[in-house]
């Protein structure tokens, strides 16, 4: 405690909060890279002796001071050996014979066998190499060999009178040498009838020896395929000049508009198999464009055009918004050209559109040309789901999406946007509407919806996340409702156009059946509660839930009549103490078991195929394997008398 009074004050001690973070750190012998790795180290300004007990057994740091823990990066630290002289015994084995040894004074710690080379007796040599470790009173036996005295003998390869290749070669003295033994030059053999290969020569220092030799058959059958990396083009069994060859004899073979990216020579060998890297000559060129109005620059750039005489017409796509050529004829493309097209600006009426009753993060109001595309969304209110589009301006061809598209007119447009409050069932597709059936859902085709993991589990316990069940509903639909609410776009800052999940969740959104969240985001990677699940199956249902709650902690919450509707028809149930836990995270076992009911599956596990899919973690025991079994398999099937379950008849 401390007191506090009027005017008073007080000096409180703090100290700074430190975190550690992952650092890659190098100890270096020179450029001699000795040990290392990622370590954990407090962040910040740190002195090098916190890396003390990291240092490699032998070696000591060649450096003090301070360096920077920042996470993410990289440093090398100097090291040096730790040298003393220890005794150790060496023993110089010629096979199991001893040579040689004693007691030696050498370096502690690894060590080049180079630091034995004085110590190796007279008229041997060690026939070891590498390094070895030195420790006090310990001892090594260290193979050697008898040196041998060599005669140098001048050796000239004939082919008749034509010299081909030679040199001084090293032989043991006195050694007999067969022809045979002899490595000859590259794409030549014995002349049989001038050198026996079992005769030869005894190997007596300076002496000059001739071998007679002959070319080997000349061509041979060799398999070339040409390839663009990973892609085949062309190839066969071409016959080519056997031995070295520059790739050029290849030339006449690359495919049309190809060209090889090696150069340089290769062996050729009958039988033998080789891959031309080859590349695709290129048909266009970059060519810079300048869009000028009068002497002033307007827009341009870099742009990939067919070489060649072209047109005009072939720059129109580039012309900036607003602008039109006003030259014509043809022009000519060449790799790093430069040209100036003259623009003039285009004077043309413009109409307005103006959104009314739209929500947060809505888009497309503002001023266009006739016949220009026009996009408009309706964008988020919290607590409401968008119902549909209104306009007596224009003819909507899809109302109920939130995200349309139309030409603009020659007149100013008004479109206004209707909301629901929360819990109210959202309008089926057009020309569809049960009760109790779900709409705009796939029910007749059995389709695996949900896979499993690169480990080979399907984690039926885990959570699933915002962006699988997009997914999975995306997969489900028919495809007369995927093509009517199609899109890319979900209006959520946190759903890319490169996300894997995109098109799913924009689509389900187009379609009434996912919101987001008032902050304008979607939280894909986010796990899934079991009343937003319920929620998304019930907007799968043309009529609200009108009667009494079901479970004891539904009063009241965002999605009561939800969870009501999807319990109403069967898809979901509660726990044994009436509860339903809105706000629980759903599991993948509990998700794929509403997705079944909702699909009006009924797997049985006597009714299955041996050869289906199966996994590890889903055991015939737990109470979800059937329904695991039924997510994870495409499958055909017929109904069993009454309907009481399906019978699977083929895997697709």
């Amino acid at each position: 405690d401390f007191m506090v009074a009027a005017g008073t004050s007080l000096d409180v001690p703090v100290e700074k909060l430190v975190k550690d973070v992952i650092m890659n750190i190098r100890f270096m012998d020179g450029d001699e890279f000795v040990a290392g790795g990622d370590y954990f180290l407090p962040e910040g300004v740190r002195n090098y002796s916190i890396l003390e007990e990291y240092v490699p057994e032998g070696y000591k740091m060649s450096v003090s001071g301070d360096f920077t823990v920042a996470a993410g990066t990289s440093l090398d630290v100097p090291v040096e050996k730790l040298v003393k002289d220890v005794i150790m015994n060496i023993r110089f084995m010629d096979g199991d014979e001893f040579v040689a040894g004693g007691d030696y004074f050498l370096p502690e710690g690894v060590q080049n066998y180079s630091i034995l080379e004085e110590y190796v007796p007279e008229g041997y040599k060690m026939s070891v190499s590498g390094d070895f470790m030195v420790a006090a009173g310990t001892s090594l036996d260290v193979p050697v060999e008898k040196l041998v005295e060599n005669a140098i003998v001048n050796i000239r390869f004939m082919d008749g009178d034509e010299f081909i290749a030679g040199g001084d070669f090293f032989f043991e003295k006195d050694a007999s040498v067969k022809f045979g033994d002899l490595a000859l030059p590259e794409g030549y053999e014995l002349d049989s009838e001038k050198n026996n290969a079992e005769s030869g020569f005894v190997a007596r220092d300076g002496a000059q020896i001739i071998v007679h030799v002959k070319k080997i058959s000349t061509t041979g059958i060799m398999n070339i395929r040409f390839m663009d990396g990973e892609t085949f083009v062309a190839g066969g069994d071409y016959f080519l000049p056997l031995g070295v060859q520059n790739y050029a004899v290849l030339a006449e073979y690359v495919p049309e508009g190809y060209r090889m990216c090696v150069a340089g020579d290769f062996m050729v060998t009958d039988g033998g198999k080789l891959d031309v890297p080859v590349e695709k000559i290129p048909t266009t060129g970059i060519m810079n464009i300048r869009f000028m109005d009068g002497d002033e620059f307007v827009a341009g750039g870099d742009y990939f055009l067919p070489l060649g005489v072209q047109n005009y017409s072939i720059l129109t796509k580039y012309v900036p918004e607003g602008y039109r050529m006003c030259v014509a004829g043809d022009f000519m493309v060449t790799a790093g050209g430069k040209l100036d097209v003259p623009v003039e600006k285009i004077k043309a009426a413009a109409y307005t559109v103006t959104l009314v009753n739209e929500g947060r993060n809505a888009y497309g109001e503002g001023s266009y040309k006739a016949g220009e595309t026009v996009t408009i969304y309706a964008g988020i209110k919290a607590g409401y789901s968008f119902d549909k589009w209104t306009s007596s301006d224009i003819a909507i061809a899809r109302p109920y999406a939130s995200k349309l598209t139309f030409t603009m007119p020659a007149h100013n447009v008004v479109v206004k946007a209707t909301w629901d409050r929360a819990g109210s069932i959202l309008p089926s597709l057009p020309g569809i509407s049960d009760d109790t059936t779900p709409n705009w859902l796939n029910l007749d085709d059995h389709d695996a919806y949900v896979q499993g993991y690169p480990d080979g589990r399907v984690k039926p316990q885990n959570n699933i996340t915002r962006a699988e069940v997009a997914t999975i509903f995306y997969r489900l639909l028919t495809d007369d409702a995927r093509d009517y609410y199609y899109s890319t776009d979900s209006g959520f800052s946190d759903v890319k156009p490169g996300d894997w999940y995109n098109t799913a969740v924009s689509t389900m959104v187009q379609a009434g059946i996912l919101n987001g969240y008032s902050d304008g985001t979607f939280k894909p990677n986010a796990s899934i509660t079991r009343a937003e699940f319920a929620t998304i199956a019930a907007r799968f249902l043309s009529n609200p839930y009108s009667l009494k709650d079901r479970f004891t902690d539904t009063e009241g919450h965002w999605a009561e009549v939800y969870i009501n509707r999807a319990a109403e028809v069967g898809w979901i149930n509660g726990y044994t103490d009436g509860s339903f836990k809105p706000d629980q995270a759903i599991t993948r076992a509990e998700a794929v078991t509403l997705v079944n009911n909702v699909l009006g599956r009924a797997p049985h596990a006597d009714y299955m195929l041996d050869d289906m899919v199966t996994w590890p973690d889903n055991p015939k025991s737990a109470w979800f394997y059937e329904d695991i079994q039924e997510a994870t398999n495409s499958h055909d099937y017929r109904w069993s008398s009454g309907k009481r379950y399906e019978i699977w008849t083929s895997l697709n």
